[in-house]
């Protein structure tokens, strides 16, 4: 069966898909290995090296799925910031391919939220978060008051 993205967006010199988590519960969007990769312009022998220690030793904490263009490894979101940050120090990724990157996790977090009101959109991103870096639960809520005090402190009408 093929998965489908949830978002696609421009970083880099390239693609990168983003895509549901395949963990239970809220969680925040895994990324394509491969396609970050290629958003750095890794040749391929270095991209090749990476992908096999990924599945060789994060086996447990990556997926292999097959898309409408073919096979990718995906994985989670602090996976992709450690591998940026890696990067900007050895000089092959800047802070504008990170913001990039940012903007367009962003993006997939709407996808997975959208729909939703504002409470359980907010709700939903403190779960994600919290599942996604192994915090355990039960994870705390916000609740309307919270916004409407929000919305008065910046001069909102609430």
């Amino acid at each position: 069966m093929n998965i489908a993205p949830i978002h696609v967006a421009a970083v880099g010199l390239s693609n990168l898909r983003f895509f549901r988590s395949p963990l239970p519960g809220p969680q925040q969007p895994w990324h394509s290995v491969d396609d970050l990769m290629k958003c750095l312009v890794l040749d391929r022998s270095l991209r090749r090296h990476f992908r096999m220690k990924m599945i060789r030793e994060h086996s447990s904490e990556t997926r292999t799925v097959q898309t409408d263009t073919g096979e990718t490894v995906i994985a989670p979101h602090f996976m992709a910031q450690g591998f940026i940050g890696a990067m900007k120090e050895i000089g092959k990724a800047s802070d504008a391919f990170e913001t990039a990157y940012t903007f367009g996790i962003v993006g997939a977090m709407n996808k997975l939220t959208e729909g939703m009101d504002e409470l359980d959109s907010i709700n939903f991103g403190i779960a994600a978060f919290r599942n996604s870096n192994g915090i355990p639960g039960p994870h705390p809520k916000v609740d309307e008051t919270a916004i409407i005090r929000t919305r008065r402190g910046k001069g909102g009408d609430a």
